[in-house]
């Protein structure tokens, strides 16, 4: 991973962790989680070296003696994010699991603070929304609650073999969640026929509900966001273009 982030001078960064680190109820750890975030937006902004040894760090580290090496393409200016992950069905529904019993809302609220928190913490630029959007999709009845109970009509949003991966309705959102934020331009700018719902055999009455549903939530995160309804022309390249005529 550092040798990724040092080997160019990035603009934007996204830091994607894994989804249950961040929440010691889901089996992770708080602070092991939010202090190496801190020194992942140490080593990109900042870029000097650091010796250290986690138990200096966290309660619970280890006592290895850890060397960070300098970052040679270090840039103060780098916009950081965090990837927010998603309530996770095979730990709500499932007896014996962390969150059985209590709706997808309980976990997601824990994965929600915990990002931010860590974002606050460290002066990240943001964080994506895209458990939050997962959630609101639910909510909005895109798709289904719970992938469990085959009572249930509609797309799902997990990946059928094990419901926390992304089924193509999932990736897609997410997708469209991280464009949104990190373009700034309005994901229900696409139109029914976008070319990659279409290359996913999503229907194109779920890609606007998934374009909507993403939009709707990064507004309410505080993202402001520029219409561009040429981006959904299907000719591609309309971002790169300039796209003329967007409203905010």
């Amino acid at each position: 991973l550092r040798s990724n982030i040092s080997s160019e001078k990035w603009d934007i960064v996204v830091l994607q962790g894994n989804s249950t680190e961040a929440v010691n109820r889901m089996g992770g750890d708080f602070a092991q989680f939010n202090a190496y975030v801190g020194l992942l937006e140490h080593f990109i902004r900042v870029g000097t070296s650091r010796t250290y040894r986690e138990a200096q760090l966290y309660p619970g580290g280890n006592n290895t003696h850890r060397t960070i090496p300098a970052n040679p393409n270090v840039n103060p200016g780098a916009a950081i994010y965090l990837y927010q992950t998603w309530a996770r069905p095979d730990l709500a529904y499932p007896e014996g699991t962390p969150y059985a019993g209590e709706p997808l809302e309980t976990m997601q609220l824990d994965l929600h603070n915990a990002y931010a928190q860590a974002a606050q913490t460290h002066n990240l630029t943001g964080v994506v929304p895209v458990g939050d959007a997962f959630l609101r999709a639910v909510n909005d009845g895109v798709s289904v609650r719970n992938p469990y109970d085959a009572s249930e009509r509609g797309i799902s949003l997990w990946w059928p073999a094990d419901q926390f991966h992304p089924s193509g309705h999932g990736a897609y959102l997410s997708a469209l969640t991280m464009f949104g934020a990190l373009s700034g331009i309005d994901p229900a700018s696409f139109s029914a026929s976008e070319r990659a719902a279409r290359d996913l055999g999503i229907a194109p009455q779920h890609a606007l509900q998934l374009q909507r549903t993403a939009s709707r939530q990064l507004r309410d995160a505080g993202y402001s966001l520029l219409s561009r309804p040429c981006v959904g022309s299907g000719q591609g390249g309309g971002v790169e273009r300039g796209c003329a005529g967007g409203e905010r």
